[in-house]
């Protein structure tokens, strides 16, 4: 038998037992209720736009001034129709509230309420909704027409995704719902036929028909009723418990699931499925699918957890989880981080070891009593710290094999937003990172525990060598101990190329790789921009143009005004422009990218013509310029990108405003930017437009915004440079296209030395700068004692003035140091141009200065302690002023020591400017 839904035209097929519901839409199909119960099992499609292939010709023509053309699908709600503007000739898709269901207040309010919530969100990877209105008595909602198909498509053809596919796809829906919760609305239908492809392949969610406002909730849903596709919907979703956040998080989990294996995660009739989500425990991905890596599969498990407070908290916290497995977002980790976070690891590891074994052989040497037998003492002390050296490498090793292997991350690895992960994107487990640490750090350890082993045996033999063969042997065991520790890693630099990921031998041998991990954004100074005033209505003013109730003037002069206004319908804000000479609004465009404040409306009065588009939440660029600390190139740089992508694309398609002004460009409260077909009225800069080809109008534009940047702004020398070399190029399509590669390029790069950058910095200048700086004062010390010896201490002041010249020397040939020049750090003057090499130089010299007293003060530290041991072994007393000398010595390296470790904290407090920059005039910016 047969029977078809009144709600969605679905023919049912059944057998003796006569369906209670629809089990393409829900609809109770014994009489017309309000809102459908349930929903399908595994719904086709729901109110979403389908290939051309199943586009049914509609009974109706017209609604309102649209023209109704194919249908596209058909819910429970109503339909959706492609449909044309007869006014714009734009295209767009109309959903039209059924005829029963629009004789039912309670579905006409919630049908309306999804066009407001919707109407709130305009971000790239939402649909837009233009409009809502009644005819004839049905409400209709107007929304943008998306080209492409739906994720449920997808799976209709394919059966399944990949796994990178399927995390892209999530990855943008994800961004699409942040910005939508961060306005308080909770979508509460997340599946693959409301996730929309368009014609790059990118993803937005649409449907927001059962979304809930957490601020001003209409409270539509009726108690213990439940609204929704129980495929998707989370437990206390079903139970009609408050939703939140995590309830979209578990229909994210359930989609990603369904893409990934083909299924969802809980199949079944509508009942059936209903009392599995919220009795039984979902199944596992890698049940299904065998090649699902196990990180994944964990996050998706999480995802879909019975109890909202074992889920994910956030979309954020989910989307930093699913990084890792996309293909799309996977970072290759720039060489200067990646040396950065492991100086980190490397130090904060052999600091503590090396305290370690100076408290327990300070004990040792006291307890064993070093004034009555310093033989005994000094054995036991040489003795532990053997041990202390062959024990301390395989602690290190497996430090770095269970932070890589098991957690991805170590702890520098974590400061520096960086992550190892194996060809599925996943962790890769402790026999892989114990390969990866074997080598590095590993391979450090072998010459250095055999060195150990050697020295043990000849330590008998010290204490009769004669001082200047001694200070060679001294040399000679410290530099190859450094050079046993950079050899390994310069090693492994020879098989790191871009082609292969940026892989050394330890990632080649272990099968990983090392990504960066780009942060969930914090709190901006953005959100602090202090927004244009909004004027008193002229008393000539209608209080109506068109559909939008006038209640602000922006700005105005003789021939135009624009109005603050509000669509009460959508509950959303609008500009409306009013010309008075109908050729001010002439070949207006008409685009829906989301670089352009995109066309509402438009129309005549008696006394104008009028144009509307969305309100922007921000400035115009020129007068975020003007507000300080807020304008900065991490703040701005989003926005400059959005406005040359969305040059380029209207010069392609050729709806490039005929007049461009730096007015019409704004910067948004989160960051983005966004162009206005026309310029607000009394705009003080103008770019000359008609008389100019597109092209060049844009190239004006771009550069009138770059030489702004340049004047108010501390920039990258990169960046700098970028502006400087544009404004040379000839004002064409290329610059353009050439522009967006760059800025696109500037985007993903540190746009501001922050703490991390400076704890890498410090990471790899003790790494580094540390040793190299080390053995040239070994050097500098060995052939001066040798020469002159080390009495009087007044002849200390020579090769501290050789140290000196030496840093101030490679400060001003390379102006600022040899790690600043690897870690891509710039040091510039107050004026933001790059700081003199004098400078540069002078700042070098007064962050190593404290290391060069320290320095020349430890050589004579040893010489001392070397003759009061030798004195006390041939039973002689000291003289006491080798012991005040020892203790002015070591006062002096104390007090350096101090210096050095509070210069290190004020540079992780103030990362810009530390003490160096303070003295020097200078600041740190990333080149």
């Amino acid at each position: 038998m047969e029977i078809t839904c009144e709600g969605c035209g679905h023919l049912i097929r059944f057998g003796e037992l006569t369906p209670r519901f629809c089990e393409q839409c829900g609809h109770r199909l014994a009489q017309i209720q309000s809102p459908p119960e349930s929903s399908t099992v595994a719904p086709k499609r729901d109110l979403a736009p389908s290939p051309a292939s199943t586009k049914r010709p509609v009974k109706q023509t017209k609604v309102g001034r649209y023209q109704l053309g194919n249908q596209l699908g058909r819910g429970g709600m109503g339909a959706v129709y492609e449909a044309t503007d007869t006014a714009t000739g734009r295209r767009v898709a109309l959903k039209l509230l059924s005829l029963g269901r629009a004789r039912d207040k309670m579905a006409v309010d919630r049908f309306l309420r999804e066009a407001q919530l919707a109407a709130q969100i305009s971000h790239p990877r939402t649909t837009f909704v233009f409009e809502a209105g009644e005819d004839r008595g049905r409400p209709f909602i107007v929304m943008e027409l998306m080209p492409g198909r739906t994720l449920q498509d997808e799976l209709d053809e394919h059966g399944h995704l990949t796994v990178g596919q399927a995390v892209d796809h999530m990855l943008d829906v994800i961004d699409g719902l942040i910005a939508a919760h961060q306005l308080n609305v909770i979508h509460r239908d997340v599946k693959p036929s409301n996730c929309f492809l368009d014609t790059a392949g990118r993803v937005k969610v649409g449907d927001f028909g059962l979304s809930k406002s957490l601020v001003t909730d209409a409270n539509l849903t009726r108690t213990g009723m439940f609204m929704g596709t129980p495929l998707f919907a989370a437990p206390e979703q079903l139970r009609g418990d408050d939703v939140d956040q995590r309830t979209d998080v578990y229909a994210v989990g359930a989609t990603l699931f369904t893409l990934i294996s083909g299924r969802p995660p809980f199949e079944g009739d509508a009942m059936s499925v209903t009392a599995q989500i919220v009795s039984d425990t979902a199944p596992t991905l890698k049940s299904l699918v065998e090649r699902v890596p196990r990180g994944l599969d964990r996050v998706v498990a999480r995802t879909l957890h019975k109890n909202p407070d074992e889920r994910f908290q956030n979309l954020l916290e989910l989307k930093q989880a699913l990084l890792p497995f996309s293909k799309r977002n996977r970072a290759l980790a720039e060489m200067a981080r990646r040396a950065a976070a492991y100086m980190i690891d490397y130090i904060l590891l052999t600091s503590i070891l090396h305290l370690l074994q100076i408290l327990v052989a300070v004990y040792l040497e006291l307890s064993a009593g070093f004034l009555e037998r310093p033989e005994l003492a000094t054995m036991r002390t040489n003795n532990f710290l053997l041990i202390c050296g062959i024990v301390g490498w395989p602690m290190i090793v497996a430090y770095f094999a269970v932070g890589d292997g098991l957690f991805g991350r170590t702890i520098g690895k974590r400061l520096m937003g960086l992550r190892v992960i194996n060809n599925d994107g996943e962790a890769p487990g402790i026999w892989r990172g114990l390969v990866r640490s074997v080598i590095i750090p590993g391979a450090i350890g072998i010459p250095v525990v055999g060195l150990l082993l050697r020295l043990n045996s000849v330590e008998q033999t010290v204490g009769a060598l004669d001082f200047s063969v001694l200070m060679s042997l001294v040399l000679r065991i410290w530099m190859f101990l450094r050079l046993m520790e950079l050899l390994p890693g310069l090693v492994c630099l020879v098989s790191m190329r871009p082609a292969n990921g940026l892989r050394g031998i330890h990632g080649l041998v272990s099968g990983t790789r090392v990504i960066r991990v780009v942060p969930p954004p914090s709190h901006s100074l953005m959100d602090e921009l202090i927004l244009p005033n909004v004027d008193a209505v002229p008393a000539d003013t209608p209080s109506m143009i068109g559909p939008f109730h006038i209640y602000g003037l922006l700005a105005q002069n003789h021939s135009a005004r624009v109005y603050v206004a509000k669509d009460e319908s959508l509950n959303r804000h609008a500009w409306v422009f009013c010309f008075a000479r109908q050729d001010q609004m002439d070949q207006h465009p008409d685009v829906h990218r989301h670089g352009r404040a995109r066309c509402l409306q438009h129309g005549r009065t008696d006394d104008c013509s009028w144009y509307a588009c969305e309100a922007v939440e921000g400035v115009p660029f020129a007068m975020a310029a003007e507000q300080s600390g807020i304008f900065t190139w991490e703040n701005t740089r989003q926005a400059v990108l959005d406005l040359a992508r969305e040059l380029e694309a209207a010069i392609q398609d050729q709806s490039l405003p005929r007049q461009l002004e730096l007015s019409q460009f704004w910067i948004e409260r989160k960051g983005s930017g966004k162009l206005v077909d026309f310029p607000l009225p009394n705009s003080p800069e103008t770019v000359p437009g008609t008389e100019i080809t597109p092209a060049e109008r844009a190239c004006r534009l771009l550069q009138s915004v770059f030489e702004l940047i340049q004047r108010r702004q501390i920039l990258p020398e990169r960046v700098r440079q970028f502006f400087d070399e544009f404004s040379r190029r000839p004002n064409d399509e290329a610059s353009i296209a050439w522009a967006v590669e760059r800025l696109d390029e500037a985007a993903h790069r540190t746009a501001s030395v922050k703490r991390n950058v400076r704890l890498g910095v410090l990471g790899a200048t003790i790494g580094i700068e540390w040793i190299g700086y080390s053995a040239i004062a070994f050097l500098t010390l060995f052939f001066y004692f040798r020469n002159l010896g080390w009495w009087p201490a007044w002849k200390m002041v020579l090769p501290l003035v050789v140290l000196c010249g030496v840093f101030f020397g490679l400060g001003y040939w390379l102006r600022g140091g040899p790690v600043f020049r690897f870690m891509g750090i710039d040091v510039q003057n107050q004026h933001g141009r790059v700081a003199s090499r004098w400078r540069s130089g002078f700042r070098n010299l007064v962050a190593w200065f404290p290391f060069a007293v320290y320095m020349v003060c430890v050589a004579p530290l040893v010489v001392i302690s070397i003759d009061m041991v030798r004195l006390t072994q041939n039973g002689e007393k000291a003289d006491v002023s080798l012991f005040s000398f020892a203790v002015t010595f070591i006062v002096v390296i104390i007090f350096c020591n101090l210096l050095i470790y509070a210069g290190a904290l004020y540079a992780v407090r103030h990362p810009q400017r530390g003490i160096p920059d303070q003295l020097a005039g200078t600041r740190l910016v990333p080149h």
